[in-house]
């Protein structure tokens, strides 16, 4: 599959900052997702209080779907970023 390029509007200056890995992994287990590999990312969000309110929130919520994009940082040739 070709790569798309598709801008992704920033509505404010703090969504424009990378929010920083502190660690990564990958969990299984039998009763979610079929058993297949999931990510997990650890992030440090003590720049962004307002992703770990919406961490917080979404608890409450049960599981749900995330929309996520795989893509690039103009100007960073050489990292991958995940957009949610």
């Amino acid at each position: 599959m070709k790569p798309k390029k598709t801008d992704i509007a920033i509505k404010r200056l703090e969504e424009a900052r990378p929010v920083p890995i502190v660690a990564d992994a990958a969990i299984s287990t039998v009763g979610v997702h079929g058993g297949r590999m999931l990510p997990v990312l650890l992030l440090d969000c003590s720049a962004r209080p307002e992703i770990a309110e919406l961490i917080r929130v979404h608890d409450a919520l049960g599981p749900c779907d995330v929309v996520s994009q795989w893509g690039q940082v103009p100007g960073h040739q050489s990292t991958v970023a995940l957009f949610l």
